[in-house]
């Protein structure tokens, strides 16, 4: 957003971030705005622009990374947007962007888009591979290879080194930074520490007062500065320090700052580091070709070693990936690979019942054929398709006909004609190679002096007509001259299909020359017809009919419009029963040339020509050859029609949406039912098989469907979620204490993935005063069972699984409790055995759920829990009693400065903002003084943290001023009335 703030200015425009808690306000109608959004809150924006009808306010969506399409996480839920936004904003231009992104045709043909693609970096990479002993395996020798495989050089292998980290390490620091990726979180650590020690000296020294100032910012950023940094970030103190989803986000992005800014020159990182994150690395060591027992991927290589190099930030980029002699033919075909093609993850069921919940709740589809036209502009279909085409239409038998007895060939004619002998493939061998060369320089076959005739005499019946087709169409555009440049650009943009008009054909037939721009469908054709005399000897009808009708010759000097003559020529209208196809095209074919589109008779013939059908009609006002329209209007919402670039629907597609439709329907998560009917879930009247055989029959989400999709809940989640608040309503909530509350608020996808210490967890249950231990029996924990798994005995498996849940909920309730009574994170972390990051995460994960459960209970119209749940967003994210969770809205104002202001008398944001800076820190950091955990934190509140806590409070206070000014307006206009 911060890069945004130039760019806001000079457009006015207005730039609003939607990420995590902390999301914008969507700006009013008609006024311009730049959104930065994760992918689910852009999915959300997106819809929250469709129910107020605001779609065409989109008008470019760009998407950063566009291979996390292929992700299980967000990849559904980026896929099925994209397809929502290409049928319900056809007008909005979609921009992916990605290094590592494989498939791309199939891509570009799903987004129905043009594709650039380029391997320039502007910055060089080298790539190479360090295994371990020298091409003659010289002890204590290490070999550089190239990603090519040649040998480089010879690099030492000491006995303290013999990955040789050290060594390529201490090659560029401390001028250049270096990134070091660790397989774990536990090898950065250790990785980290050991690379202190080896550091050179010239590295240790440099910029030592900029590091002992990270180390006491880090200490205060370990929440409160209660206990300090970790002994591990204590490497920074050399210029090293670790960077891995254990940490703390205000640690990481400390470290991120200060390696940007060159105080620390080597970072020990994961692959968390690996995307998003943009630093200044001359150099990158990757440790290992493993991540645990897995593999590196090429796209996880590609995107490790892309951290080298960065444009704009350095001027050359170097990768270097450590390997044994064992891996080191895997590890070079690792580097010569092409990035590992991408799928659809709509196939898993969460994924398409959510695809299909976000298909009808925002009326893209509300009948069964416009969910498969949903289905069918969907990548998944796409894929689908490639794996399974569907057969090919039949091709209509060729009419048979017969050559007059005085034109049938003799014998030997036959045998040296291929094709009267039946062996197509060997003509091109059956013709001399001088008649060869010339048809290839004119474009046509030698035919007979007889059809040479007949074909001059068409010739000059075209050139006769040349002046009488040249008209105005309708729209009152003439027929484009045709032009070299022209000529070119067709004849390009023909072979893809998606022109709107087309070039000439030759210059030597300006008949036929002028009547082709109207037809790009065959100029696509042409490569089987290079002239309409080639296609004579294929229409035996109209081949018979030229000599026997010297009427037809006669006729056409005294026909100066063929369009208007042809009602008054019933001669030729007689004459065309060999040709059925023309003749039902005379009587509505006012113009050949206008009237293609609308030219049924001629449709019938496309199986020849696919091409024609992609024909545009001729009044379409883009003239111009080469320029890409914008992508056509689609059907309204809800419709069953076909769309811009609609195709089959893969039959796997839709057996897999008619499955979740079922199991949606069984669920009460949404209806079927006939047209005008009342949307029927009973199976009376029809079964689900046989509504979801019909494409009019009407989807309809519940209520209950359109509330689980909304909170962002699976079926499963919202059926066990709704299970536990109706026991919660018929067995009451536990207020005297937040534990209760706190385990209906943990996140349900939280409770697995992670190592409980059973026997921790019986000490601490034990441990626990009457009042939480009541409430563990009220949410089910059974204290048996925790003693059984501590004890490690083996467990009944008929409630195994049950009791095991809701353990692990219960523990992670625990943990959010000692968090809002202001216990700091690393503290918490370990009492309970947890990594500290991850126990962050917990936390803001749970604020976010809390969040969803919020907006559910409120569309469930559960009004006391939903009062209740409201009091408790901004608690669980910032970790704070009631009593200031208020001085938190704040921005940089976490828990610990929190309670350090309402400990100094500041306890409201009005009394902050008017606040002398020097004043207010002079009263906080009093504090410290007193005995408390507080303590360490108001140390840390010096002058420059007063001012801009300050500065911020007066910015949260106006726009505080300015939507209760707003919302007066709203109600003295609704008060004052028409």
């Amino acid at each position: 957003v911060a890069a945004f703030e130039a760019f806001s200015q000079a457009m006015d425009c207005e730039v609003v971030s939607f990420a995590g808690l902390d999301s914008g306000r969507l700006p009013d109608r008609g006024r311009c705005f730049v959104a930065i959004c994760t992918i689910e809150k852009a999915n959300a924006l997106v819809n929250t622009l469709l129910a107020d009808g605001r779609e065409g306010e989109l008008r470019c969506f760009v998407v950063d990374e566009l291979h996390m399409v292929g992700e299980e996480g967000r990849g559904p839920v980026l896929e099925a947007m994209l397809t929502k936004m290409m049928l319900r904003a056809p007008r909005c231009q979609i921009v992916g962007m990605s290094a590592t992104l494989p498939n791309l045709p199939e891509l570009a043909a799903w987004l129905d888009a043009e594709l650039y693609s380029s391997d320039f970096r502007p910055v060089v990479l080298k790539q190479y591979l360090r295994v371990g002993g020298g091409p003659g395996k010289v002890k204590g020798k290490a070999s550089l290879v190239d990603d090519k495989g040649c040998f480089v050089r010879e690099i030492p292998s000491p006995p303290d080194d013999r990955e040789g980290v050290a060594l390529l390490v201490n090659e560029v620091v401390p001028d250049h930074g270096c990134l070091v990726f660790c397989p774990s979180k536990t090898a950065c650590g250790g990785t980290a520490k050991w690379l202190a020690e080896r550091l050179g000296q010239r590295a240790k020294d440099a910029k030592k007062a900029q590091r002992a100032m990270l180390l006491r910012e880090l200490a205060a950023a370990s929440s409160h500065g209660a206990a300090g940094p970790d002994a591990a970030l204590q490497t920074v103190l050399a210029g090293v320090a670790c960077h891995h989803a254990g940490l703390m986000a205000e640690e990481r992005k400390l470290i991120e700052a200060a390696y940007r800014n060159r105080v620390l020159c080597v970072v020990c990182c994961t692959s968390t580091l690996a995307a998003g994150v943009n630093l200044p690395a001359r150099r990158v060591v990757i440790k290992n070709p493993y991540t645990g027992p897995v593999f590196l991927t090429k796209s996880r290589y590609l995107q490790m070693s892309g951290r080298a190099g960065r444009a704009g930030l350095d001027t050359l980029g170097e990768s270097f990936l450590v390997c044994s002699d064992k891996d080191t033919q895997r590890c070079l075909q690792l580097m010569k690979r092409p990035v590992e093609a991408l799928e659809s993850k709509l196939l898993v069921d969460e994924a398409m019942e959510r695809a299909v919940l976000d298909c009808l709740t925002t009326q893209t589809a509300t009948t069964v054929a416009g969910l498969k036209r949903f289905l069918t502009r969907s990548l998944l279909n796409v894929f689908e398709l490639k794996k399974s085409p569907p057969p090919p239409p039949p091709s209509p038998p060729p009419e048979k006909t017969e050559k007059p007895a005085d034109e049938q060939p003799e014998a030997g004619e036959r045998a040296a004609d291929p094709k009267a002998t039946g062996s197509e493939e060997s003509a091109p061998a059956a013709r001399p190679k001088a008649l060869r060369q010339e048809e290839q320089a004119t474009g046509r076959p030698d035919f007979p002096d007889e059809v040479e005739e007949q074909l001059r005499e068409v010739e000059e019946m075209v050139a006769a007509w040349a002046g009488v087709l040249d008209v105005q169409t309708p729209g009152g555009r003439a027929n484009p001259a045709p032009t070299a440049a022209t000529d070119a650009a067709g004849g390009a943009l023909g072979a893809t299909g998606r022109d709107q008009t087309v070039a000439t054909a030759g210059a030597s037939r300006p008949g036929l020359q002028q009547n082709l721009p109207a037809n790009p469908g065959l100029q696509q054709n042409l490569p089987a017809n290079p002239g309409l005399q080639q296609n004579l000897p294929a229409n035996p009808g109209l081949q018979q009919n030229l000599p026997a009708n010297p009427g037809l010759q006669q006729n056409l000097p005294a026909n100066p419009g063929l369009q208007q003559n042809l009602p008054a020529n019933p001669g030729l209208q007689q004459n065309l029963p060999a040709n059925p196809g023309l003749q039902q095209n005379l009587p509505a074919n006012p113009g050949l040339q206008q009237n293609l589109p609308a030219n049924p008779g001629l449709q019938q013939n496309l199986p020849a020509n696919p091409g024609l059908q992609q024909n545009p009609p001729a009044d379409d006002p883009a003239g111009d050859v080469g320029v890409k329209k914008e992508r056509p209007q689609t059907a309204p919402p809800g419709g069953g029609g076909a769309g811009p670039g609609s195709c089959l629907l893969a039959e796997s597609a839709w057996r897999l949406a008619a499955a979740i439709l079922k199991k949606l329907a069984d669920g009460r998560f949404l209806r079927v039912g006939r047209p005008g009917g009342e949307g029927a879930d009973d199976a009376e009247a029809a079964s689900i098989e046989d509504l979801l055989e019909d494409g009019a029959s009407v989807l309809q989400c519940t209520t209950f469907g359109a509330t689980a999709f909304k909170s962002g809940f699976t079926s499963s989640e919202a059926t066990r979620l709704r299970r536990e608040f109706r026991e919660l309503q018929e067995n009451g909530l536990v207020l005297a204490d937040d534990l209760h509350m706190l385990y209906h608020l943990t996140p349900v996808k939280s409770v697995w993935g992670w190592r409980l210490d059973w026997e921790r967890f019986g000490k601490i249950l034990s441990g626990l005063p009457p009042l939480k231990r009541r409430i563990a029996g009220m949410v089910g924990v059974s204290e048996p069972f925790v003693l059984q798994k501590s004890a490690f005995l083996s467990v009944g498996q008929n409630t195994a699984s049950f009791d095991e849940y809701t353990c692990r909920r219960f523990y992670l309730a625990l943990t959010l409790t000692e968090l809002l009574n202001e216990v700091p994170v690393p503290d918490v972390a370990a009492k309970y055995g947890v990594e500290k990051g991850w126990l962050q995460n917990v936390q803001i994960n749970s604020a976010l759920f809390c969040n969803m459960m919020v907006g559910f209970t409120e569309s469930m119209a559960w009004s006391s829990l939903q009062v209740t749940m409201q009091s408790y967003v901004k608690r669980i994210g910032c970790g704070v009693r009631a009593d200031c969770a208020h001085l938190t809205e704040i921005p940089g104002v976490q828990a610990g400065r929190a309670r350090c202001l309402w400990n100094a008398g500041f306890k409201d944001i009005g009394k902050i903002a008017k606040a002398d800076p020097a004043v207010l820190a002079a009263k906080v950091q009093q504090i410290s003084t007193r005995p408390g955990k507080a303590n360490q934190a108001a140390k840390f509140f010096g002058q420059g943290v007063a001012v801009r806590v300050v500065a911020a409070a007066k910015v949260l206070l106006a726009q505080k001023v300015e939507e209760k000014r707003k919302e007066l307006e709203i109600l003295e206009e609704s008060n004052a009335g028409p």
